[in-house]
C-alpha cells in the first residue's frame, strides 16, 4: 500500500512538473530570423518567388533528398503551390497567398500532422548597394494545445524550427551571392532595329539562371528609363537572340519596349495549338494565354508558319515574348497573356 502511494504522489509531482511547464511553454509557435545578403532585393525574392529552386536552399529539402515534390499548375506568384512527402520531414503543402515583387511573400502553409494552419513569411529589404536584408518568419494561425506546451518545452521545438530557419537563410545567402545575375553590374542598353525599339539588360547565360535574371533587368531597366524621363511603350519584354536546346544557353536581353510593337489590323488570322496567329507584313504575333511552361506550342506554331509559307526570320532580330500580365496580380495562370513576336521576310 505505502508502495502505491509512493507511486501515486510520484506521479502526481510529476504531473504537476508538466502542468508548471505547459504555464510556461511557447502558447504559440512564432518564429523569425534575418539575414543581409550580397545581392539587390529582386534577385532575392526571385530565389523564394520559385518554388523549383527551394531544392538549392530550403535545409528541409537538404535534409531528406528522397522528398517527394508535387508542383501545383503555379510555382511562383500568388497561387503558386507545392506538396512534399518525406517519411523524415512529414508530408504537407504550401500555397503563396501574397506576393509583392521584390519586397515581400506570404504563403499559407498545412502540416497532415496538425490542425490548422501556419503562415510563412518573407521580406526583402535594401541595406545598401546591392544588399538586401532578408527576414524569414513562421507563425501558426491558433494557440498550440493547453497540454502540448509542456511537450514543446521539453523537445524544444522552437529552437529547432529557428535553427532550420537560420540554416535555410544562410544556404539562401550562399546560393544567391553565387549566381552571377545577382550582385553584378547591370547595364542597359538602348537597341534599334528597324522599326523595333527597346531598351535593355542582355546577357548570354545558362537557361536555369533565367528566373534569377529577369527581376534585376527589369528593375535596373525601369530605373534607368525613368532617370532618363523615358516611359516604356509596352509592359516588360524578353529579347531572345538564341535559343541553344543542346547546350542550355541562350542569348536573352530583358527591358522594356521604347516604340509600339507589331499592331492593327492583321491580314490573316490562323488558329493553332498555341493560340490566334495573327499575321501583318513581316511579323506575326500570338497572344498565348497559360502559365509561361506550356509556351512551347505558341513558338511552334509560329516556326511551322514561317516553314509552310517558306519565309525565314530576319537574321539578328530577336524573338519577342511580352509579359503582358502581372502574375503577382493574377493568379489564374489561364489568364496570363504573353504577347508573342517573331519578325520574318
Amino acid at each position: 500500500m505505502a508502495t502505491l502511494k509512493m507511486i501515486l504522489i510520484a506521479l502526481a509531482v510529476l504531473a504537476g512538473i508538466y502542468l508548471l511547464l505547459c504555464l510556461v511553454g511557447p502558447k504559440r509557435m512564432a518564429v523569425s530570423r534575418s539575414l543581409t545578403m550580397n545581392a539587390v532585393p529582386m534577385a532575392v525574392y526571385q530565389q523564394v518567388d520559385e518554388f523549383k529552386t527551394w531544392g538549392k536552399w530550403s535545409p528541409w529539402h537538404q535534409k531528406d533528398p528522397n522528398m517527394k515534390l508535387t508542383y501545383g499548375e503555379k510555382t511562383s506568384g500568388v497561387g503558386a503551390s507545392y506538396r512534399w512527402e518525406s517519411k523524415k520531414m512529414g508530408n504537407g503543402t504550401m500555397e503563396v497567398l501574397e506576393a509583392e515583387p521584390g519586397k515581400r511573400l506570404k504563403g499559407r502553409i498545412q502540416f497532415s500532422s496538425w490542425e490548422g494552419y501556419s503562415y510563412d513569411t518573407w521580406s526583402f529589404e535594401p541595406a545598401g548597394e546591392n544588399q538586401t536584408n532578408v527576414t524569414w518568419g513562421l507563425e501558426g494561425d491558433r494557440d498550440m494545445p493547453f497540454l502540448f506546451r509542456g511537450m514543446a518545452l521539453v523537445m524544444g521545438m522552437k529552437g529547432a524550427i529557428t535553427r532550420d530557419y537560420e540554416e535555410g537563410l544562410s544556404n539562401l545567402k550562399t546560393w544567391v551571392e553565387s549566381l552571377p545575375a545577382s550582385g553584378e553590374e547591370l547595364t542597359v542598353t538602348s537597341y534599334e532595329m528597324g522599326s523595333l525599339k527597346f531598351a535593355a539588360v542582355r546577357k548570354q547565360l545558362p537557361m536555369a539562371e533565367m528566373t534569377a535574371f529577369f527581376g534585376p533587368a527589369f528593375q535596373k531597366t525601369m530605373e534607368k528609363l525613368q532617370s532618363d524621363g523615358q516611359t516604356p511603350a509596352g509592359a516588360p519584354c524578353g529579347f531572345y537572340f538564341s535559343w541553344d536546346m543542346e547546350n542550355q544557353t541562350t542569348d536573352l536581353a530583358a527591358g522594356f519596349p521604347l516604340a509600339p510593337l507589331p499592331a492593327g489590323q492583321p491580314s490573316e488570322e490562323v488558329k493553332t495549338p498555341g493560340g490566334l496567329l495573327k499575321v501583318f507584313p513581316g511579323a506575326l504575333v500570338i497572344d498565348y494565354y497559360g502559365s509561361y511552361e506550356k509556351i512551347a506550342p505558341a513558338h511552334e506554331a509560329m516556326d511551322q508558319w514561317i516553314k509552310s509559307h517558306k519565309k525565314e526570320q530576319v537574321p539578328d532580330m530577336p524573338v519577342i515574348e511580352e509579359y503582358v500580365t502581372d502574375p503577382g496580380n493574377e493568379p489564374d495562370t489561364a489568364k496570363w497573356l504573353t504577347r508573342l513576336y517573331y519578325f520574318y521576310k
